[in-house]
Order: C-alpha cells, then structure tokens, then sequence
C-alpha cells in the first residue's frame, strides 16, 4: 500500500508540530494508524536495555502502554498478530520503535515501509524537540522564541532526512519557469554512488547522466506534470556510478508559494519490489507459455483420441453392416428352407438348415454383444425401463440355456421369491444379463454337474438378487480382476476348450450398472462359480400384471403365417437392396407368401419405382450405391403423392443413434439385419393394416 506524498508530509508536519512527549507519542501512533487502516500501532520508547509501551492505536492489542520487554525481542513475530517494527532515531541515536501490528502478515507485506520509515524519522526528531525543550524548561529559559528556532532548525532537518533511506528533494519553480534546488538530500550519495555536491553544482546530471537512458522519457514527462503543478509519481531505472542498474519511485508533490511553486519530493529503491515483480512476470509468462504448450498437447491428443473414437465407431459400423448383410442372405435362407417354400426336406436336409441357422444365430449374437458393449462405452444406450416380470423373464431366460444343459447331462434347477412379481427394469437388458450367466455356467460346468437360478428379495436393503450357480471348474482368486475386462479370456491358448469371445460379463456388469444396480461373484476352483446381480427394487412402485396377463417376450418373434395376407390384388411390394444374395432369398420369400415384389438396387432407381409403380410399401436398404437409403427417403417423402408411402429402413446399420436416423429421414420403422422373416411378415403386416 503506497500514500500520497502531500499526506504523508501532512502527517509529518503535525507529529513535529508539538513539543510535549506524551502528546507526540499519542499523535504519532494515532496518525500511523490513519494511514494503515486495520493495522494497530504502538510505539515503544526505549529505556536502557527494554523497551516500553508508550502509546497505542488502533485494533485492541495485547499489550497496553506501560507493557514492557527485552530490547532483544524487537523483532518481527513468526505468529499472529504479525508485526512490522520501525527504528525511530535521531541522528544516529536509537529513541524507540514503532511497531504495526495485523492477524495476517499479507496486510504488513502490502505497507511501502519506506514512506513509514520517513514518518518514524520524524516521529524521532518530534521526540528529541521535545526532550530538549523540557530540559530548557528545567534550567530556565523556556523561551518560546529558542523553542521555535530549534523546531525549524536545519540540523534537526538533517537529521530526520539522515534516519531515513530515502532520497528528498525541495526544487522550486519560479515564475520565469527557472528550476530552483533548495535542498538535495546526503542520502543521494548512498543511493547513486555519486557524490552529494555532483548533484548541487549539476542540475541536468539527475536527468541527464544518472538515470537510465531508456526511461528518461519516462522521467521527463513526471517532471513536466510536477513543474506544472501536478502531484505525480513515476517508477524509472537509475544507473549507479559503479554501473549497477537500480529501480526507484520518485514520488513529488507540489504547492503554491507566493508567485511560486515548490516541489517536494522523494525517492526511494525499490529494486527488490522490482526484482520481485518482474520475476512474477517471467514466471508468468513461462506458466503461460507451459499452459499454451499443454494446452496445444491435449488438443493434439483430444483430436487423436476424437479420431481414433470416431475410426472405431466407423469400423464397428462397417464391420456391423459387412457382416450383417451376409449373415441376413444366409439365416434368411436357412429360414425358407425350413419353411417348405422350395419343398419339404429329409431330415438330413432339415437338420443342415438347422445348424447353419444356429451358426448364423451366434454369429449375430456376438456382433450384437460388440455393438452392445460400444454403446455403453459411448453412453449411447438406452433402457427401455417399465415392469419385467420375473417369473417370465427368469424362465424365458432359462428356456435359453435348457437345450445345451440336456446334452451335457446338466440338472438346472431354480426358485423364485414369490415376494418379488416384478421389478423397474429394462426387460429384454434383464432378460440378456441372466442369459449370459447361465450360458456360461452351462458352458464352464462338466457333464453331470448343476446350475441354478434363484431370486431373493430383501426389502430391508430395496434389492432384488439374482443369483446365478454352477458346480463348475471355478476361477483362480488372480483371475478375479480380469473378470469383467471386455475382451478378456481368463482361458486364452489356442487350445483353450470353451468359445467365446470375453465380451459376456463384461456386458452383464456394465448393463447392471445402468440399472443402478452391480455385480459381485464368490468362486472355487474345482467346485464352481455364484455370480450375484443386485437391482434395484421398491415395491410400492412395481407393477402387478393381472391374473391372465402374459408379459409379451421382447425378443420372441411371432409364428411365421400359413397363408398369405388376404387380398384381392396382392400388395406391391418394392424392394430397395444391393447385395444379389439377400435380394433373391426376400424375393423368393414374399414371393411365396402371395406378395408382389420388385426391386431397385440404389437409391436413384428407388425414387423412380416408387413414382412410376405406387408401391404400397417400400423395404428400404440404407447403404447403397450413388444416392444412399437415407437421401431417397427424404426425396420420397418430398413428394406430396408419396408422403404418407409406408417405408420399413431394412438396413445392416446397427450403432448408436441409426435407429433415430433412419426415422428421421423419413422411415415408418426400422429393421436391423439380419432380420427374421417372420419378424419382417409382422412389421410389414403392421404398416399395411395399422390397428384402428
């Protein structure tokens, strides 16, 4: 905290203005006080080898005046209240201290001691007057005449300048604009290196010499706003007779003398301060330049990282449509064979569409579990939450299992809490985290072994367990925080006995988390594995489905129709696809099914067929040839006679956000490939007899 000059010469002007002891202790501490606010202020009058309490100011101090101590502890404290001490002298005789006292040092460390020393040097001369004018009163001659002489004297001026580290100056500027030095402080010497008469005999060598080139524009120009009568304050860099560079703040006020002006001022180092200030700067400045650096790293990475998510998403979407395209020709086919639409099999014939559907079948459930798990992982994923019902759910899912678990000679058992009817849960994700235990607990079991299925219920902690168990060949407890890596075999070699591809438990912990819920598992080698799946359960808001309700399996497609929709003209159906093989198995199949079909193989050709034929649905492939699915749509949706056109997007694009896509572009519904057909009956049936 920097004060004004003119008020810190004010101040100045009354601590000297009195030649009583107590008053000058009393205005001293007071004036202080005024100039650092919330600070207290004592002085300290020194007495042989203590120091006395003479007068206080200011916030409540610990010690009131008469408070002594050793004149050794004049020191600054380490603990609250912190303090600021200030030798008042005279000459160089030590009168005292003047201390200011603050809860926090930051308060002290903010104070230009240097304006305080000046105002302590005076504080010592204001005491040293007064003492002599005691001791002429003492001996009888009280002379109000010798008491004034002595209160202006120059030696007593000299002696406040010589307590002070500054530099002051009186310079007077007369009417004819002439510079007049009145008085050039001895402390220029120490402060330049230049002799004290260099600067008396010398005007222009301050100016023109002393100060450092570069910033005596910038001392010029304070210069001329004091000779216009204008207090002013500049900091400026002095070059010392032994070529040492200093910092220095000249501080001038100036006042009126008759047809006059003089200038009072003051300069003082502050070089430290300086130092100080511009080394924050540097410091600054190479943080800035770090955080600008780093800065432009994360940037650099987040663009890597933004790319590489975005080269996964691409991947993942083209490997889903590559793979989904072919597997929907073949389970398709598959599909149509079992049907009897070529004609009826043998049951060799039967038993090879057989495998080659379950083939197909976990084909698809493994891309399904990737593009599952890289939802999550994008926090694309959705619930669907309502009521699942848990008889349902937990027998559909062991349904599943039921048929492998027979082969193996494995007795699965369950038991179900009747407490627990349903809980608030996405029921085909629910239906997929017990289908995932299960089938590794068949899987991982040997022939003649057990697996079970329990629910509890505990209404004490609002949770229902599913707890899936087995008698199989357990995991090593170093296995255990592998478990539920995405991507990790706990058995892994080549000749590894059990399939699969590691995603499984992955995607019952995440999708259980979704739930709000968790996963937790005990296991022993050699004598099986209990996997714990706690969801969330509030029974005041779970859903009784009536007597005759029979929850509809979200997965479970609809039984394949014996006869062809009735109709006098069989619906017209066109279908908009590229790949050869799934054209010729959908052809072949709603062909079968007493459909009209004809084809388009891009998006172009699309939009003329649905114009010139009037389709009454359209089975529409996103990824095609020139103009894609999606921009057809749009098109067809742009002309007024094909607006209200039913369009099913039967497409091989299955990541986050597709489904909303193809709605948004114009589609009635949306089919992922590979699709069932009779699943595809149900959805086209759905769009050309909408229920009333």
């Amino acid at each position: 905290m920097t004060f004004a000059v003119e008020q810190i010469f004010d101040i100045c002007q009354q601590i000297v203005s009195s030649l009583d002891s107590v008053e000058v202790a009393q205005n001293a501490v007071t004036l202080v006080q005024s100039l650092v606010g919330k600070a207290g202020v004592a002085l300290w009058l020194q007495n042989d080898d203590y120091l006395e309490v003479s007068a206080v100011a200011g916030a409540p101090l610990p010690f009131p005046p008469g408070t002594t101590r050793p004149l050794e502890s004049a020191v600054t404290a380490d603990t609250p209240p912190f303090e600021l001490w200030l030798p008042v002298k005279f000459g160089k005789k030590e009168l005292g201290r003047l201390s200011v006292y603050s809860a926090r040092q930051s308060t002290l460390d903010a104070l230009n001691r240097t304006q305080l020393e000046i105002v302590a040097g005076f504080v010592g001369t204001a005491l040293q007057n007064a003492h002599r004018f005691s001791a002429m009163k003492q001996i009888g001659t009280p002379r109000q005449a010798e008491a004034d002489d002595l209160y202006v004297s120059e030696e007593l001026f000299r002696q406040v300048v010589a307590s002070v580290s500054a530099h002051i100056y009186v310079t007077e500027v007369t009417t004819g604009d002439k510079l007049i030095n009145h008085y050039i402080a001895p402390n220029v010497e120490p402060l330049t290196g230049y002799p004290h008469e260099k600067f008396i005999t010398d005007w222009g060598f301050w100016p023109n010499e002393v100060i450092y080139p570069e910033d005596r524009p910038l001392a010029a120009a304070q210069f001329l706003q004091l000779r216009q009568g204008l207090t002013s304050t500049a900091e400026y860099r002095l070059r010392r007779a032994d070529g040492q560079v200093i910092w220095v703040r000249d501080s001038g006020r100036v006042e009126p003398r008759g047809n006059s002006r003089m200038i009072y001022g003051v300069v003082s180092d502050i070089t430290d301060r300086k130092e100080a200030e511009l080394a924050l700067e540097r410091e600054r400045a190479l943080l800035a330049d770090r955080v600008a650096e780093r800065t432009s790293e994360l940037s650099a990475a987040n663009a890597k990282l933004a790319r590489a998510a975005r080269l996964k998403d691409e991947f993942l979407a083209n490997m889903s449509h590559e793979l989904r395209t072919p597997l929907n020709a073949i389970l398709g086919m598959a599909e149509v064979l079992q049907s009897g639409v070529y004609g009826q099999l043998n049951d060799e014939q039967l038993n090879a569409a057989k495998h080659i559907q379950e083939s197909g079948t976990h084909l698809l459930a493994l891309i399904t579990d990737i593009l599952d798990l890289s939802k999550i992982e994008a926090e694309k994923l959705t619930l669907d939450i309502g009521p699942a019902y848990i008889d349902f759910v937990c027998e559909a899912s062991l349904r599943m299992v039921v048929q492998v678990a027979k082969q193996k000679q494995i007795k699965v058992v369950s038991q179900f809490d009747e407490r627990v009817k349903s809980i608030q849960a996405d029921q085909r994700r629910l239906k997929q985290i017990l289908v995932n235990l299960l089938s590794n607990a068949v899987k991982f079991t040997p022939e003649g072994g057990q697996v079970g299925l329990y629910v509890q219920g505990d209404r004490e902690r609002e949770v229902v367990r599913f707890i899936v168990w087995d008698t199989g060949i357990g995991i090593a407890p170093e296995d255990m925080s592998e478990l539920f890596k995405p991507f990790v075999q706990l058995d892994s070699k080549l000749s590894r006995q059990h399939e699969g591809t590691g995603l499984g438990l992955s995607l019952v912990a995440r999708l259980a988390e979704l739930h709000g819920g968790g996963v937790a598992v005990e296991s022993e080698l050699g004598r099986g594995s209990r996997f714990t799946v706690s969801l969330p359960w509030h029974e005041s808001a779970v859903e009784t489905p009536a007597a005759d309700a029979t929850p509809a399996d979200p997965v479970a497609e609809p039984p394949l129709p014996e006869e062809a929709p009735a109709a006098k003209t069989p619906p017209l159906i066109l279908l908009a696809e590229d790949n050869e093989a799934n054209v010729i198995t959908l052809t072949e199949f709603l062909t079968n099914m007493d459909y009209r079909v004809i084809v388009a193989r891009n998006g172009k050709e699309a939009i003329a067929r649905a114009a010139e034929e009037r389709p009454d649905i359209i089975l529409m492939d996103v990824q095609m040839p020139g103009m894609d699915g999606l921009e057809a749509m749009r098109q067809i949706r742009a002309d007024g006679q094909l607006s209200n056109l039913p369009i099913i997007a039967l497409t091989a694009l299955a990541m986050p956000g597709d489904r909303e896509l193809c709605l948004e572009a114009g589609a009635n519904d949306y089919l992922s490939k590979p699709v069932g057909l009779r699943r595809l009956m149900n959805a086209i049936e759905a769009q050309l007899h909408p229920a009333a």
